[in-house]
């Protein structure tokens, strides 16, 4: 299990959400003040840092700041109302921070926190066909995620590995794939995908955020069911995948 970190009032913590999220992480609670934060940090990295608001507007200001400033590379989730999370909404531009507005169902909130760590998270509703969506960008896939849950039962998952693990245990019927990733890009996994008899007739999508002629034609070189250039348009994307499924 990867580490979580929560930073909230003990006494005030909701014990059915942190049942919740540990199905997942191991859950550490820590003290809302900067010092301790950095202390705990200190002593060993997590995966994740999920911040209760509303405990002390100023000690919430400097955690927030201590964490853009000296600990980039730990994703961060704010739990709070709307009115709590304005102040902090140039953090939100950062793809380091993730809000969690409540009232928030403990399942979405269990969402949330499994992108920002990059872990794969499943969706699966009965009757709803399953779509495998395929990024190294958290926020990405989270967008993606809430553009298609209504109507789809949605897996995600941050690399090739997580993605041939989720392919594993439950086929999709489409596959949103990110061209450019690091390690395993989507090229390779696509070859692999259409190598391998069992899942060969899965239809995918490349997604790219790169517009330039030559890696949209090497893309389309490979014969995907279609192709769209990141950020996604909702009412395209979905008009896209009910043609192909």
């Amino acid at each position: 299990m990867k580490d979580l970190i929560f930073v909230g009032k003990k006494k005030n913590t909701n014990r059915d959400m942190l049942e919740m999220l540990t199905e997942v992480f191991q859950i550490d609670i820590v003290e809302p003040t900067a010092e301790s934060v950095r202390k705990r940090i200190q002593i060993e990295t997590p995966a994740l840092i999920l911040l209760a608001l509303g405990n002390d507007s100023a000690e919430d200001s400097r955690i927030m700041n201590l964490l853009n400033k000296d600990f980039i590379n730990i994703p961060v989730v704010t739990l709070g109302t709307e009115y709590e999370t304005i102040p902090f909404n140039r953090y939100y531009e950062s793809s380091q921070f993730a809000k969690a507005v409540a009232p928030i169902e403990n399942r979405q909130l269990l969402d949330i926190c499994c992108s920002m760590a990059g872990m794969e998270v499943e969706f699966d509703v009965g009757g709803k066909k399953h779509i495998l969506v395929v990024d190294d960008n958290a926020l990405t896939l989270r967008n993606i995620k809430g553009m298609l849950s209504d109507k789809y039962s949605v897996a995600v998952a941050v690399s090739a590995v997580q993605a041939f693990m989720s392919i594993g245990r439950k086929k999709p019927d489409l596959i949103l794939l990110d061209y450019a990733m690091p390690v395993t890009d989507g090229k390779q996994i696509f070859e692999m995908l259409k190598a391998d008899v069992e899942f060969a007739k899965i239809p995918v999508v490349f997604l790219t955020s790169v517009a330039d002629e030559k890696v949209v034609v090497e893309l389309l070189s490979l014969k995907p069911a279609g192709y769209f250039l990141k950020p996604v348009k909702q009412k395209k994307l979905l008009e896209t995948i009910e043609t192909i499924i």
